[in-house]
């Protein structure tokens, strides 16, 4: 079975609705998405979509070519019918070798359609040369001719009952299926002379033309039921039912690993990390932690060592073999990071900071996603949403504590979301204890909770003389406390294997 689509730029009836945000995604991938386990082929007039769909991993099962210059010509200059069957034809002599194979032909503004109602639909061209989707209504309806209107299903005269009205049928265009041989022996037509028609019901027959279409979208993609809704996302488990494992440098993230990553909440000094460093290397810490840019609450406290704190960053990994994250702020500060960082960290107030969220999905460097911290669950896989389907194909999830009324602590750690992340998304999900804490003496019992909900590692702040460090010195464990952190770890993770 092979997919064929149409996807224009523009669009006469809804202004460029192809791009128009649904759910956190543009609407065109919502369908190419869902279909990632097929070969799906694209004709396009749009350079934006073709070079999204060329450089985007999360598209590579798709092969998109731009539409060739006479039918965009012919499209313009034929306002009845347009070059869609020559454009079919094409791809048939192009790409399909076998005549008997089947073709759907659908369209990405039905974001609703589900990928089982398209097996069934398949299945169901046995004994016929074609099959079309269509929608019924049972109202009373009439047909305009030469300007005037006449009934279709019932007598002007004496209206009946609307219950026992004849079903109306219309062509909703969700899908078209038929093979090569029937299109050709049907004149080039993708409806043969003995077409199966396949009714589908909303929402699935949803077909987003105009606004108020989109508006339905809207409404609809908040309220759907999940097992309906979730399959469009790649966070989640319908698109990957598999846990994603994946290496960073030589540390592996997902699955039974568990990783531990340590260091100052800044880059204070070279001497100051390197010092850090290697206590936290020989006491079992994977990877290093260390802020060359800082978002601090007050414009006034220090706001790291920028571009100087990566290059020390890059030193201590490469003398201490500890791989390093480090969080970037911007688009300016990702840029510079790229080339001395092997991951990046998206903090707390960027989460929603959507436009940085794609900028980083292009560059496709692994990347902690911190949640917002007052973030819903929605929210939180929207953000990694967002940097799967701009590109990036490694993305760890991390609970670092929301805001509540509690004042014992700095952040309340939500141990619940753990479980519900496991749940829903393949992703890894680890915990930042320390922001949650605020304080030292309550980290380690909020890094083993984690761990103990089925948290994939944790990131801690270490400092060797918290009471001089530059940011966040009261939540940041001394080398011993880490070091029983470490021990600890362990017995949890042993536990859990029983």
């Amino acid at each position: 079975m092979k997919i064929f689509l149409f996807i224009k730029e523009k669009s006469e009836r809804l202004n460029k609705k192809n791009f128009l945000q649904l759910g956190g995604l543009e609407l065109y991938k919502h369908t190419l998405l869902k279909l990632k386990n097929f070969d799906v082929y694209l004709d396009t007039d749009s350079k934006q979509i073709y070079n999204e769909c060329k450089n985007n991993n999360n598209l590579s099962h798709v092969t998109c070519y731009l539409r060739k210059r006479k039918y965009i010509d012919m499209e313009l200059s034929d306002k009845e019918y347009g070059p869609t069957l020559l454009m079919t034809r094409d791809f048939l002599d192009e790409y399909v070798s076998d005549e008997n194979e089947p073709i759907v032909l659908t369209h990405v503004t039905s974001p609703f359609l589900k990928v089982s109602t398209i097996l069934d639909a398949v299945e169901k061209l046995e004994g016929y040369d074609s099959v079309c989707s269509i929608s019924e209504i049972k109202s009373f309806a009439l047909r305009k001719k030469h300007n005037k209107y006449e009934p279709i299903n019932f007598d002007i005269k004496g209206l009946q009952k609307s219950q026992v009205l004849d079903s109306i049928a219309h062509l909703n265009s969700a899908f078209f299926i038929f093979t090569k041989k029937s299109f050709i022996e049907n004149d080039n037509n993708r409806i043969g002379e003995n077409p199966n028609f396949y009714k589908i019901h909303f929402p699935e027959d949803l077909d987003i033309n105009y606004e108020e279409d989109y508006l339905i979208a809207e409404k609809l993609m908040d309220e759907h039921k999940p097992d309906d809704k979730v399959q469009r996302y790649v966070v989640s488990r319908e698109y990957k039912d598999d846990n994603s494992v994946f290496d960073v440098n030589g540390i592996k993230f997902g699955g039974d690993n568990k990783v531990i990553i340590a260091g100052p909440c800044a880059v204070e000094s070279r001497e100051q990390l390197f010092r850090i460093a290697e206590k936290v290397k020989g006491l079992g810490a994977d990877m290093l932690r260390g802020g060359a840019y800082k978002p601090r609450t007050s414009p006034y406290s220090f706001q790291g060592l920028g571009e100087e704190g990566l290059k020390i960053l890059a030193e201590a990994r490469d003398k201490f073999n500890l791989p390093f994250v480090t969080e970037v702020i911007d688009e300016e500060s990702a840029k510079l990071a790229f080339n001395y960082a092997d991951m990046f960290q998206i903090g707390t107030r960027n989460m929603q900071n959507y436009s940085l969220l794609k900028f980083l999905g292009k560059m496709n460097k692994p990347v902690i996603l911190k949640r917002g911290m007052c973030a819903t669950l929605k929210e939180f896989m929207m953000s990694a949403e967002y940097l799967m389907s701009s590109g990036c194909e490694k993305v760890v999830l991390c609970e670092r504590g929301i805001r509540t009324f509690s004042d014992h602590a700095r952040n309340v750690l939500d141990i619940g979301i753990i479980p519900a992340i496991k749940k829903d998304s393949h992703l890894p999900i680890i915990v930042d204890p320390s922001h949650a804490s605020g304080y030292n003496y309550s980290v380690v019992s909020h890094a083993l909770a984690g761990l103990a909900a089925g948290a994939d590692g944790m990131i801690v702040e270490v400092h060797d003389c918290p009471e001089e460090a530059l940011s966040d010195g009261p939540q940041a464990l001394l080398p011993k406390q880490f070091s029983d952190l470490v021990k600890y770890s362990k017995g949890i993770i042993e536990v859990l294997k029983k």
